[in-house]
């Protein structure tokens, strides 16, 4: 994942920590994908629950998805 800098080196210095956190993960929370790309909470679980990003539900409330699937949704928004 790449964001353009726009205002200062802020969101470039993001994206960086950003890629390195990802290459050591195979599955986000839907916090984690929220904050990562500065959406609501509301927003990745309406995906999670039409079917539009693919997770898998552990117990009854807690989601992972796999990293691949977090970009692939990103990249198709």
């Amino acid at each position: 994942m790449e964001l353009i800098e726009s205002q200062g080196g802020n969101k470039k210095m993001k994206a960086v920590q950003a890629n390195e956190k990802l290459a050591n993960r195979i599955a986000l929370s839907p916090d984690e994908i929220r904050a990562m790309a500065g959406i609501g909470r509301n927003t990745v679980y309406n995906a999670l629950a039409s079917g539009e990003l693919k997770g898998k539900r552990i117990g009854k409330k807690r989601w992972v998805v796999p990293v691949d699937e977090v970009l692939r949704w990103i990249n198709e928004a």
